[in-house]
């Protein structure tokens, strides 16, 4: 399990929140194979040890589920940590086996219970950005229009009700 060394003279991620703080940004650290951080307890906990008021979690819903990340322990983020959230999909249910990036498609074209992501995050209290990602094979070259329209239709079908309903 990964421990962050809150001890150290100098986090990296509140060092990089302390630079952003003069220019008004927000950041968000997202969990990713290639970190040393796969949970997100342990991510949570990266961001809480930096105790930067302008950092935070990016959550994404393949990221999660690249990792086995539960969709179930998203409620236990609080509402202040969660910075931004993405959406996308993945084609073939492998059962067992992580998503990989060929996969991925549309949301609502695919594997991922993508409405559930939505509604359980809507739980937290979050309110902010989610972003569709658009990374998927047969994308490029698709007409803009084409793709946000796709994305539309999916947003379209997403309950319009109150968290507090969820």
């Amino acid at each position: 399990m990964f421990q962050p060394d809150h001890t150290a003279k100098k986090d990296p991620f509140g060092e990089l929140c302390g630079k952003a703080t003069p220019n008004g940004m927000r950041l968000a650290f997202e969990s990713m194979s290639i970190s040393v951080i796969h949970t997100l307890a342990d991510a949570l906990s990266q961001v809480q040890g930096a105790a930067a008021s302008n950092g935070g979690l990016a959550i994404d819903i393949w990221r999660m589920k690249n990792l086995r990340m539960p969709l179930t322990e998203v409620p236990r983020i609080p509402k202040e940590f969660l910075v931004c959230v993405e959406l996308n999909d993945t084609k073939r249910n492998r059962g067992s086996e992580k998503p990989v990036a060929d996969d991925r498609c549309c949301c609502g074209d695919g594997h991922f219970d993508v409405r559930r992501f939505v509604e359980i995050t809507r739980k937290t209290g979050y309110r902010g950005p989610m972003g569709v990602e658009q990374f998927a094979q047969g994308l490029p070259g698709t007409p803009v229009g084409e793709v946000a329209r796709t994305d539309a239709e999916f947003l379209d079908r997403q309950p319009n009700q109150p968290a507090e309903s969820l």
